[in-house]
């Protein structure tokens, strides 16, 4: 049992190990299912015998050398892992993970793997005796070499003609298409498609319909896969119940994470799975004549520790619409809040080692970039008046001659105390809603999750976005304009940039400063939490002047508010987070561009209250999961792209 005065790094020490192990034993863990599958014995071994507390349970030593794996070296800066211990398996790291190194290593494989005397090698194909146990690890390597080539349809089944006219004394063991390889393997898509017209959207029978009202032949309809949420929770549940049992005890958990803010602890109960939703928008074809565009919605479950939570095997996915244009709100959200609903009043009943196990289903928040958050919330844009979720804000004009945008200035907001959103007012808002009154108080539409949750309380900004990706993004284009000019402070920078020495789970290392603009998220928040800060201190020491000394010490604001609420070690901390934001925002007008004063800038002022009810910034803020993001460039050789989505995400889930 762990004791209770384990800290962070402790706690982080052991997740890595349980995801390392994790690694290791997931084709040990196929292999046993058919051995199981034909009454086979399967192949003894330790690691697969222990218990998940085994797993994850590290002892002082391994932290005592993890600790030291990273040490500076001559004439090198180096990225310190214990800074914050989460941030080499951080939730919102871009990390992709390596399916070459989730295979499982044979102990009789030094044996094997040796050639013999007369050049034989392993025989790669079905054997002529029909062995299922091999013809079914065939067929999986197979699917993972389909996955990583990216092979088209047509190219899939060409794939296989090939294997066919190669092996043809026994060809029966290779299917000619790839539905035919679904089936061997028992790979189901659980989903329902819905089509519509891209233009009015109306509801169509098929794919290839044209719309009785549009009659408009040249346009690319839209279409809608729905999932079983009660399928996906049942697989996420079944395959980590040991390590929710163990996350369960509040020793175990982390203090910043979301089972210990306030929303969580308030409205939960024992047997309970709570989800965290998100969607965004993403480009598959990004030509204007053929622009199309994803937006899957996913979900999480909180009672997963991080960073298994968001591996690619346990998320949840909930809906996918694909269309050349965005999805209206109640098209994309109202089936599946609907089947939200239904888990919520009835719950969820999981069978799990022969025992029925029941579950009550609760939603913990809702989070998004600002224009995914203001279609799913049903409120005015992030450019537009009363765009705050949390309070009532107005927001004004700017003045002339610009008169372009639409100001949220702190001046204004600490005039009067702001009202705070109700989501009573936000219902009542949308109720008079009519075709004279188009826009109450921001609110611009009935929202399908208010059925579900409180959007002032629970949906949530993406500090990814709105802090890293829209301001201090902002920031550094003012800081280059100071400095462009400057040759020996940009061969500073670049030179302190290339001399970082990353831990390896850094995936994105920011590069050449001149080209920030087309920098990631995830290397623009290595560079803000690791790097900015003493690059600033040297850049000052060494070319003076070069950014003045007062937005360095106003940046310091920014720089502790941030870091402090992504991640912290006693929940003490937020409560003393406030007087640097206000601070911080009282002089940002005077400094910098007074009509740069937007929305962005406003929304600041909540991240505190945020992580009281969530927990630490860095545990949910959500992006686009990694396979979803490779199935693009496969995704654009189909007709009907959203299927082949599915089928990557879905047989993703047969190599675990």
């Amino acid at each position: 049992m762990y004791k209770a005065d384990f800290n962070a790094a402790d706690q982080a020490d052991r997740f890595i190990e349980y995801r390392r192990r994790l690694k290791e034993n997931q084709n040990l863990r196929y292999r046993q299912r058919i051995f199981h599958k034909y009454n086979f014995h399967p192949p003894t071994n330790s690691i697969a015998n222990s218990s998940i507390e085994n797993n994850i349970d590290v002892h002082a030593n391994d932290q005592h050398s993890h600790n030291e794996t990273y040490q500076e070296k001559e004439n090198a800066v180096v990225v310190p892992v214990d800074v914050e211990p989460m941030d080499a398996q951080s939730t919102d790291d871009d990390v992709e993970l390596n399916e070459d190194s989730q295979s499982y290593v044979d102990p009789q494989s030094n044996e094997d793997s040796q050639p013999s005397e007369d050049g034989d090698h392993e025989d790669v194909f079905p054997n002529e005796e029909g062995d299922n146990t091999s013809e079914d690890h065939f067929l999986s390597q197979l699917v993972n070499f389909i996955h990583s080539a990216n092979l088209n349809k047509t190219t899939t089944n060409s794939l296989l003609s090939l294997l066919r006219s190669k092996c043809s004394c026994n060809a029966g063991g290779i299917p000619k298409t790839i539905d035919a390889l679904w089936k061997l393997l028992d790979i189901k898509f659980d989903f329902d498609t819905y089509y519509f017209c891209s233009m009015c959207f109306a509801e169509l029978l098929k794919y290839d319909d044209v719309c009785p009202t549009c009659c408009s032949k040249g346009t690319v309809n839209s279409e809608l896969c729905i999932f079983s949420l009660s399928n996906e929770i049942d697989r996420v549940v079944k395959s980590n119940i040991d390590l929710i049992r163990w996350y369960s005890i509040p020793e175990n958990q982390l203090v910043a994470d979301v089972v210990n803010g306030n929303r969580y602890k308030n409205n939960t109960s024992e047997s309970c799975l709570s989800l965290m939703i998100s969607t965004d928008g993403k480009p598959i074809v990004k030509s204007k004549n053929k622009q199309t565009s994803v937006w899957p919605i996913l979900s999480f479950l909180v009672e997963i520790p991080p960073p298994v939570r968001e591996h690619v095997n346990n998320t949840l996915l909930l809906g996918l619409w694909h269309s050349p244009v965005t999805p209206p709100c109640h098209l994309l959200l109202n089936r599946i809040v609907d089947n939200i609903k239904c888990l919520i009043a009835t719950g969820i009943n999981i069978v799990i080692k022969k025992k029925i196990m029941h579950f009550s289903i609760k939603i913990q928040l809702f989070s998004g970039d600002l224009p995914a958050r203001a279609k799913v919330n049903q409120l005015s844009n992030h450019n537009g008046y009363y765009a705050c979720s949390m309070c009532l804000f107005q927001g004004r004009r700017c003045l002339r001659p610009c008169g372009y945008h639409t100001l949220y200035r702190w001046v204004d907001f600490i005039q009067a105390p702001q009202k705070q959103r109700t989501q009573e007012h936000i219902n009542i808002c949308s109720k008079r809603l009519d075709h004279v009154n188009k826009n109450l108080f921001g609110v611009i539409g009935i929202s399908p999750i208010s059925s579900i949750l409180s959007i002032p309380q629970q949906s949530t900004f993406d500090y990814f976005h709105l802090v890293l990706e829209v301001h201090f993004r902002y920031l550094l284009s003012e800081w280059y304009s100071m400095i462009k000019q400057n040759e020996k402070a940009l061969k500073l920078i670049d030179q302190y940039l290339d001399g970082i020495k990353y831990p390896h789970t850094f995936n994105r290392k920011p590069g050449d400063f001149s080209k920030f603009n087309k920098w990631k998220a995830s290397e623009l928040r290595c560079f803000m939490i690791y790097i900015v800060l003493p690059l600033l201190f040297k850049l000052s020491l060494e070319v003076p002047n070069c950014v003045p000394n007062v937005l360095i010490s106003h940046f310091l604001l920014l720089f502790i508010y941030i870091r402090t609420l992504r991640h912290f070690d006693k929940r003490d901390h937020i409560e003393n987070m406030p007087p640097y934001i206000h601070v911080y925002l009282s002089y940002f007008s005077k400094l910098y561009n007074p009509c740069k004063e937007l929305f962005s800038v406003h929304a600041l002022i909540h991240l505190w209250q945020q992580a009281q009810e969530h927990g630490a910034l860095a545990y949910h803020s959500r992006k686009l999961p990694t396979n979803l993001r490779k199935a693009r460039a496969w995704i654009c050789h189909f007709r009907t792209p959203n299927g082949l989505l599915v089928v990557y995400y879905t047989s993703t889930q047969f190599k675990t």
